[in-house]
């Protein structure tokens, strides 16, 4: 993704966010591994909140949601 990714600060403006956006790479492995979503992907936004780094991303027959979130405050069970 070639756009500049600002994230919400503290005080309501737009800053450099602490997190860096989703790469195309990190999502096709990720999303590679659903059988039920079809490639290619493509990447069409990065989320602007600052603690953690989400994009919508276009699947061959659908958008999907695509966090990446510290893995001490998630684990694969989701808790």
């Amino acid at each position: 993704m070639s756009v500049e990714v600002k994230a919400h600060g503290l005080d309501g403006t737009l800053v450099e966010p602490d997190w860096r956006p989703l790469t195309s790479a990190e999502v096709e492995v990720v999303l590679g591994g659903i059988p039920e979503l079809l490639g290619p992907f493509k990447v069409l936004s990065a989320s602007p909140r600052p603690l953690s780094a989400g994009s919508v991303v276009l699947t061959r027959e659908q958008r999907v949601f695509v966090k990446r979130h510290a893995r001490a405050m998630r684990n694969v069970k989701g808790v």
